[in-house]
């Protein structure tokens, strides 16, 4: 169960790590990394730190820069949050966001593929009713003497 104070604690790893990130950390291959969401446990002795990596060619060069730079960006939060013991860190990617990503690319392209579907069915029925613009040999012009 998660209380006001892990929550609290756990908003202002995230800001603090994201911010740490994005100005101060100069590995490139920590560029396409962002922080989703940190859990803290109840004695406040582990932070995990979900990210996600928009580069996934990138993800296995991302996973072992964080754990270069995790005791810099360990020190860092002692400094800035004032505790007495400073939560051990633990990386983690955030599959459901990439989960999400395959979801919703898998829909997008069920969906064109049902479009090219029902393109075809629209020209196999107009074949059919012989509007394919063939001369069928029927005039469609009439005399009216």
């Amino acid at each position: 169960m998660e209380t006001r104070r892990t929550r609290r604690l756990a908003d202002v790893i995230h800001k603090e790590v994201a911010n740490l990130l994005l100005r101060n950390l100069a590995d490139p291959s920590l560029r396409w990394v962002t922080i989703t969401r940190v859990n803290v446990t109840r004695d406040l002795r582990q932070a995990v730190i979900l990210y996600s990596c928009i580069d996934e060619d990138q993800l296995e060069l991302a996973a072992k820069a964080l754990q270069r730079a995790k005791g810099l960006i360990r020190s860092h939060l002692g400094r800035e949050l004032h505790l007495r013991h400073v939560p051990e860190l633990e990386f983690k990617f955030d599959k459901g966001l990439h989960h999400s990503y395959r979801i919703l690319d898998l829909l997008e392209r069920e969906e064109e593929r049902q479009r090219d579907t029902d393109g075809e069915a629209e020209l196999l029925d107009t074949d059919e009713a012989g509007l394919d613009g063939e001369d069928d040999g029927v005039d469609e012009e009439f005399d009216d003497e």
